[in-house]
């Protein structure tokens, strides 16, 4: 049997890595498209993601087109994502700085 390439082994490991990345994107976008349009927000989101050099998501936007039931208009919501598999520090705020995102939208 003859000896597998390595190069070629990795980009097709790369290439699988690629289309889940991109399924999974999809995937979040269809379901928080649903529960968005279930809330009256819809009618319509779309998005795109970045990948770096491995395959990783470092951003994704989101342009949400608000149904009539919010006011009409558009709103664009960026996450950069950075220090992959590093150790995080989160700092809960304040009940009173938290506002739910269904009352706003109302």
């Amino acid at each position: 049997m003859p000896g597998l390439d390595l190069a070629v082994a990795l980009a097709y490991i790369a290439a699988l890595v690629a289309d889940v990345a991109h399924q999974l994107a999809a995937s979040i976008l269809e379901h928080r498209a649903a529960e968005m349009r279930a809330n009256g927000v819809g009618p319509e989101l779309s998005g795109e993601a970045w990948l770096d050099d491995q395959q990783l998501i470092r951003r994704v936007r989101y342009t949400i087109k608000l149904g009539s039931a919010s006011g009409g208009g558009s709103m664009i919501v960026t996450a950069d994502f950075s220090a992959l598999g590093e150790p995080v520090a989160i700092d809960i705020p304040d009940a009173a700085d938290v506002t739910n995102a269904e009352d706003v939208l109302d």
